[in-house]
């Protein structure tokens, strides 16, 4: 053993060459050294597998707030999807006839279908306000952002929408706004006007 024949050298070089080291001495402080390194070797493996459970764990516990955070974005993205399938729908409405908007909506996604219809009885109104425009470029360059204007023209488009909602006029419906002129179509649905015409 490399160890003993170390430990007799360094005994024997202490010692003077008078004394003799007891065999016993020498083995005993080779048990000791044994023990020791034995006691640190196993240290150093229970350290090693404690630091290697520390590190599954963070691996683990990372998969998992991975794995959290990808089911966390797929529901507010999906959340998302329907607030903007919300959105457009709301917006298909207002631009559209309820009738025509369900047509696009409630048709195959691979269909080119275009919606056309004929009318044997209808109408079509637009209502616009003569010198709109220059009026609001005069309300634009006193105020700067022409607002009292838009207001103005926001309070008269909400009273027609109003008028509009009413019972009797429920055969007539808005077709869009462009600009200060509003367009309303009456006899698109037939079956709810044939009373009232």
């Amino acid at each position: 053993m490399p160890y003993v024949d170390y430990l007799k050298f360094i005994l024997n070089s202490i010692f003077s060459d008078e004394e003799n080291v007891p065999q016993m001495v020498i083995n005993l402080l080779v048990m000791i050294l044994l023990a020791l390194t034995q006691f640190f070797e196993g240290r150093q493996n229970d350290w090693t597998t404690r630091m290697d459970y520390l590190r599954k764990i963070q691996v683990q516990t990372g998969l998992n707030l991975l794995i959290l955070n990808i089911v966390f974005q797929a529901k507010r993205e999906i959340a998302d999807m329907e607030d903007l399938k919300k959105q457009t729908y709301m917006l298909l409405m207002n631009m559209l006839p309820e009738h025509v908007a369900d047509h696009f909506l409630n048709r195959p996604p691979d269909s080119d279908d275009l919606y056309s219809k004929s009318y044997d009885q209808s109408s079509v109104i637009f209502a616009s306000i003569p010198g709109f425009s220059k009026y609001f470029q005069q309300s634009e360059e006193i105020d700067g952002q022409g607002l009292e204007c838009l207001r103005m023209l926001n309070e008269i488009i909400s009273s027609i929408d109003e008028l509009l909602n009413q019972e009797r006029f429920h055969c007539i419906e808005k077709i869009k706004t462009i600009g200060a002129t509003y367009m309303a179509c009456a006899g698109l649905r037939y079956n709810l006007c044939q009373n009232k015409v």
